[in-house]
């Protein structure tokens, strides 16, 4: 890959050097008796790459393929997934002549068919390289908190002929058609699967139905998920959305009067139907990431810049000047905090390239709350977590105020100093308890930029319902990294309120 680094020069603020200086704020409803001073000071922020390792892998979304590129080598993604069998699932009763009813009823007691459907909008790659795909019957339940690395393996055995259920070839983009859900309006892979896999569920319905009326008696005693795997085809990820298991049967249909309908030639009226169990969000669905771990750790020793790049691959860890904000403004009241992150600009030749992600959490390290952000399905709250979209124009991640972060880490400290120090009365010593709290604290003024997907309540609202890990690939090289090894620190303006009362 032939890359072409071109830096975006733009500056952060309409403000130059580090020099403070004044300005309104829009702060001039305050009353009188104050005499007040708006300013505004530069301040210096390190950056440098971090490796993810394996990141939670509980989504809404399952990637499925294999994609290769000179930059970061090779990356495999595969999904494990739960059902959720809802609580008024049934199957039609077995055709009974003897019985009137005036619903549709089984023609014989048998499956006619069995498919997996996978349904995505959207994929990453070349449309039409060849690939093909596995499905594998699980025989252990899924853990509730999966990671990327979990070990599918685990989870079913691949030297057992019984738990491949079926498989099939594909592309991403069928240029017949034939894989295009006209309905939906998404690409739809139907997977043909094991008659006999869908005659045990048969079976179970018939005699235990109330292992079908409980979403986790279903998991636990019916079917514990599946494995979709691809088995060959480089080039390409799907972004599957949505997956359905199919059971097909025949039935006779009934007239009002519960008689068996009859056509006009004499013949009893048959037909194909089916019904859907699908996986949603309410179970678990894991997906499953490999990539280039020696290429990965190539990226993150570059010093000269630091890397965004997913599925679980690096991070930007952030170091705030926490200390030095608070030495110089214990008394004053911050009013905004401004922090840009620029990215450069990369031509590549490659047809199918990564782009930048579109979206970045700013969430605290301190405490691995960057960890359980994700695990308890946090939503970005402005205080401790923030969210960006970039600008495409400028080439920019931008959070225009994280006043309340810088306000809060600060008074956590602070807060914690004042008590060991009326603990200490007498014998405090200032600064053996910082070089404690340092060690036992190191993250406390760390932040970290994770690449994320947000999903909305609807198509029509920006209010988010929940907050994952973007495992679409995607990296971008941002300005910063070891200033001492070519790298550069970043600016982070502060608006400050310099107040002095009035006697």
């Amino acid at each position: 890959m032939k890359i072409k680094y071109v830096w975006i020069c733009i500056a952060l603020f309409a403000l130059a050097g580090c020099d403070d200086s004044t300005g309104t704020l829009g702060l001039d409803v305050l009353p009188d008796t104050d005499a007040k001073e708006v300013k505004s000071t530069t301040y210096y922020v390190e950056t440098r790459s971090m490796e993810a390792g394996a990141v939670y892998a509980k989504t809404s979304t399952g990637y499925l393929g294999r994609f290769t590129d000179d930059e970061f080598g090779y990356l495999e993604a595969s999904f494990l997934t739960e059902f959720f069998c809802q609580t008024n699932y049934f199957l039609p009763e077995v055709y009974d002549p003897q019985k009137l009813t005036t619903s549709a009823s089984m023609a014989g007691d048998t499956i006619s068919h069995v498919n997996l459907r996978l349904y995505y909008h959207s994929y990453f790659g070349d449309p039409l390289v060849a690939s093909y795909l596995n499905v594998y019957e699980l025989d252990n339940k899924l853990v509730p908190h999966p990671y990327t690395d979990i070990d599918p393996e685990q989870y079913y055995n691949p030297n057992d002929p019984n738990s491949l259920l079926g498989g099939r070839a594909y592309t991403a983009d069928d240029p017949s058609g034939n894989d295009f859900d006209t309905e939906s309006g998404m690409h739809m892979i139907k997977i043909p699967l094991k008659n006999e896999f869908g005659e045990r569920i048969l079976n179970h319905y018939r005699e235990q139905p109330e292992d079908f009326a409980d979403p986790n008696k279903f998991i636990d005693n019916v079917l514990q998920g599946i494995y979709v795997k691809n088995e060959y085809g480089d080039g390409s990820i799907l972004y599957v959305e949505l997956m359905e298991l199919e059971l097909g049967f025949n039935v006779h249909y009934k007239d009002s009067l519960g008689n068996k309908y009859v056509q006009q030639d004499g013949n009893d009226s048959i037909f194909s139907a089916s019904t859907m169990i699908a996986a949603t969000k309410e179970v678990v669905q894991a997906n499953r990431i490999i990539q280039s771990e020696e290429k990965i750790e190539e990226k993150v020793e570059e010093p000269q810049w630091t890397y965004l790049k997913t599925p679980a691959g690096i991070f930007t860890e952030v170091t705030l000047p926490l200390d030095t904000i608070n030495k110089y403004h214990h008394n004053d009241t911050i009013s905004g905090v401004r922090l840009v992150f620029t990215h450069y600009y990369e031509k590549s030749d490659e047809k199918y390239s990564m782009l930048p992600p579109d979206t970045l959490l700013l969430v605290r390290k301190h405490e691995d709350e960057y960890i359980r952000f994700f695990e308890e399905n946090k939503i970005y709250d402005g205080i401790t977590s923030y969210v960006t979209v970039r600008n495409s124009s400028t080439n920019q991640y931008t959070y225009s105020n994280i006043s309340r972060l810088i306000t809060i880490c600060i008074a956590e400290k602070e807060g914690e100093k004042e008590k060991a120090q009326k603990e200490a009365g007498s014998s405090w010593d200032e600064k053996a308890w910082e070089e404690k709290w340092k060690s036992e604290n190191p993250d406390w003024d760390k932040m970290v930029l994770i690449p994320v997907k947000q999903v909305n309540a609807s198509t029509t609202s920006t209010d988010p319902v929940g907050v994952y890990h973007d495992l679409r690939p995607s990296y971008v090289k941002l300005k910063g990294g070891d200033p001492d090894k070519d790298g550069d620190l970043l600016d982070m303006l502060i608006g400050y309120i310099d107040f002095t009362t009035r006697r």
